[in-house]
């Protein structure tokens, strides 16, 4: 149902507002296509590649423009809508992704910024129909959709703001990607000379040139690697718990990300099996190749919680080996050198399993010199941890303008 609005502002149909484009275009064999696709969760219209036209079987495509509202018939339902930029100006897209004109009642900032909004996606959802992974927007339905619209000069104003919120986010992002390459590029002085300088000896080891000093042996000789509990197991009687497990999500590249815990049914006689103890490094067994031998460690945080079996457990010897500096050697480039390499690798994705891990050839400083180091990269840690508490913030706060501006319920 409609909420009210403010005076001046009203409701109007998706179609008083945007039409259908009319450029359509045929494909000419011996002419080079930019072809596009539109990304989900509203991330924008992106260049998929650049071909001649007789590699290209759809031969009737649409020619889209800049300022152009674009959306995917098939992923309207997951956000897949944006304003084409002027970078993509005369490339082509297939009728799955129809183009609209937009007319002068409208400010493309805005219009951008309403078909961000939940509820403009849960519409598109409501006139798609189909099976769950081919469900498909009704274009005559698409045109019903209610959105509120200001005066053009309120909705410029709304527009304005939340670009304002975007830069923000995307300055501390920058800092964000700038501060992470200074820690990749500490970690490949330390993890290639140690606590040394370029002077320092090293040898040539199957993933990277290592210090002499450091000696090298399977991961299993001074860890236990611990895998963890399939879902959806019969378990033919006995006393069935329910307890929080860490999941692939959960397990980010260098933190953990807990803000969403979900449960899982073990027996009661295999919590202790199953569980997680401070000091574990929780990696990834993969899948997506970003994922791969992804984590970090493991501090309590919850009690009673076990991990999924698609995560290891890593439980360090902490008379040779300290977590800390296990976590960052996995970070490393030696590190991810190896994964890639033992892995089991398809298209775009890669997936090791505990024999890998277990055979993972660990280099191994002294405790004194493992701690130094991994001091030194707690620091750049700490750094980008409070740049991602500043960018949450910043998100935060887009959300709040998001929510008032675009209901009428903050004016500008």
């Amino acid at each position: 149902m409609s909420h009210s609005l403010p005076d001046g502002w009203r409701w109007v149909n998706l179609e008083e507002v945007i039409e259908p484009s009319t450029d359509i275009t045929e494909i000419e064999d011996n002419r080079e296509y930019a072809q596009i696709t539109v990304k989900m969760h509203h991330k924008g219209v992106v260049l998929r590649e650049k071909q001649l036209g007789k590699f290209i079987g759809t031969k009737r495509q649409n020619r889209i423009h800049v300022g152009q509202f674009i959306i995917s018939k098939i992923d309207a339902r997951n956000g897949a809508c944006a304003i084409v930029p002027p970078e993509l100006d005369d490339a082509v897209a297939t009728f799955d992704f129809p183009t609209f004109d937009v007319n002068a009642d409208i400010d493309t900032g805005y219009l951008d910024f309403y078909t961000s909004t939940r509820r403009f996606v849960r519409a598109c959802r409501d006139v798609s129909i189909g099976t769950t992974n081919r469900s498909r927007l009704q274009m005559e339905s698409f045109g019903q959709i209610e959105i509120p619209l200001p005066p053009l000069d309120e909705q410029c104003r709304i527009a304005a703001v939340l670009r304002n919120a975007d830069a923000n986010i995307a300055r501390v992002e920058d800092a964000i990607a700038a501060a992470q390459e200074v820690k990749r590029g500490v970690m490949r002085r330390l993890f290639t000379y140690g606590l040394g300088d370029e002077h320092t000896e090293t040898r040539r080891a199957d993933f990277g040139h290592v210090p002499n000093h450091w000696q090298t042996a399977p991961l299993e000789q001074y860890a236990h690697i611990q895998t963890g509990a399939a879902k959806g197991r019969d378990f033919n009687g006995g006393r069935v718990i329910s307890v929080p497990y860490l999941r692939v999500a959960n397990v980010q590249d260098g933190y953990l990300d807990l803000t969403e815990i979900k449960y899982i049914e073990i027996r009661e006689d295999e919590l202790e099996r199953y569980s997680l103890q401070p000091g574990d490094v929780v990696l990834t067994e993969g899948g997506d190749l970003d994922k791969l031998g992804r984590g970090f460690i493991w501090h309590g945080e919850i009690p009673n919680c076990i991990h999924q079996n698609h995560v290891f457990a890593v439980r360090v010897n902490t008379d040779y080996l300290t977590p800390e500096y296990l976590a960052y050697l996995v970070q490393s480039d030696y590190g991810r050198a190896y994964f890639l390499s033992a892995a089991k690798q398809t298209t775009n994705l890669a997936s090791i399993n505990s024999s890998q891990l277990k055979a993972f050839p660990l280099l191994l400083p002294d405790l004194e010199e493992q701690l130094e180091l991994a001091a030194i990269l707690r620091i750049h840690d700490d750094t980008i941890r409070t740049m991602h508490v500043e960018h949450e913030s910043l998100c935060e706060v887009k959300r709040g303008l998001m929510q008032g501006l675009l209901s009428g319920r903050v004016r500008v």
